[in-house]
């Protein structure tokens, strides 16, 4: 019950902290890529303490035998570290909490990637209809919308309309297509369905609330960070902003590179923000996430360590043919 508390103290406490720091700290948004992982790492660390949490709770449903072998004790000082003071009803809720949420998480997960593959397969069928191949490899839409935007999965694709090749200068479509690219690269829809799937599964949680736009936000900065030169990084800028105001829609499914709200923070960062060096940035962030990702294992296997190092547990026969336990001291 100890470890539980621990678990769910850790969880709470990485959770505020996590969320102040993450949507206040500037290096997020200067190094959006270490951002994306920070923020990928303490959301699966807050999730992996509730559900350790609980099966540390759901130990006496258990084979004891099997998980004492497991973690090499005794059964008795399995029972002595793990303790639960609800019995197998407690157990049989932890355990049924844990998994019916996880559970939802995977299949939440697993058909938003699968509702969006069906749909991005009827829009390529659709646009190799109408749209005409572009040496430069884009696929060119006849359509009087500026718009510029890439199709992730097995056959990847970016649409260009008429509107927007007119409408940018041929650099401007290029560094917008480079942006694109990044995207594509880097599976961004991925990070975002793993990261919704989360927030639907825990939308009480704050941070995992949270979560999805950030990542959303930070994936767009970080597919900006592909042109590195002070001058290209303006000419990209404008090329963000003349398609916003020529009347690209606001929503992040129909253009990814001009998302809204985002266009402006994107704009201001990209003519006045240089791209850091961020190989020191990015392994200190990965450190420090796979470090935190480790803590919740290593706080619920603490008991077990803690049995293991302090004594080890025998029986013994004694006279009236009962076994006992005797505690051993070990040196």
């Amino acid at each position: 019950m100890i470890s539980t508390l621990i678990l769910i103290t850790f969880a709470a406490a990485t959770s505020t902290l996590g969320h102040r720091v993450l949507t206040r700290a500037r290096w997020v948004r200067r190094f959006p890529a270490a951002g994306i992982w920070a923020w990928q790492t303490v959301t699966v660390s807050v999730v992996l303490c509730l559900a350790l949490g609980g099966l540390t709770l759901a130990i006496p449903l258990a084979p004891e035998d099997q998980v004492a072998a497991i973690m090499q004790l005794s059964p008795i000082e399995l029972a002595h570290h793990y303790p639960n003071p609800g019995g197998a009803l407690l157990a049989a809720i932890a355990a049924g909490t844990v998994g019916a949420l996880l559970l939802r998480v995977l299949l939440l997960t697993v058909v938003d990637l699968r509702r969006a593959g069906l749909e991005r397969g009827s829009q390529r069928m659709s646009l190799d209809m109408v749209g005409a191949p572009h040496p430069d490899g884009y696929l060119l839409l006849s359509h009087p919308v500026p718009l510029v935007y890439c199709l992730p999965g097995r056959r990847p694709q970016i649409v260009v309309t008429s509107g927007a090749a007119s409408l940018l200068t041929p650099e401007q479509l290029a560094l917008v297509l480079a942006h694109e690219r990044v995207h594509l690269r880097v599976r961004h829809d991925l990070a975002l369905a793993f990261a919704t799937a989360l927030a639907r599964t825990f939308a009480w949680w704050p941070l995992l609330a949270a979560a999805p736009q950030a990542i959303a936000a930070l994936a767009e900065m970080q597919a900006d960070d592909v042109v590195r030169a002070p001058a290209e990084r303006r000419q990209l800028a404008q090329a963000l902003a003349t398609m916003r105001m020529a009347g690209a829609p606001a929503t992040r499914a129909a253009a990814p590179a001009v998302a809204g709200a985002q266009v402006t923070t994107r704009v201001t960062r990209l003519a006045g923000t240089p791209v850091g060096h961020a190989r020191a940035r990015a392994g200190g962030a990965a450190v420090a996430g796979l470090a935190l990702l480790a803590t919740p294992v290593a706080l619920a296997l603490a008991p077990a360590f803690d049995a293991a190092t302090t004594g080890c547990c025998v029986y013994v026969e004694s006279r009236d043919d009962q076994l006992l336990p005797a505690i051993l001291d070990a040196p």
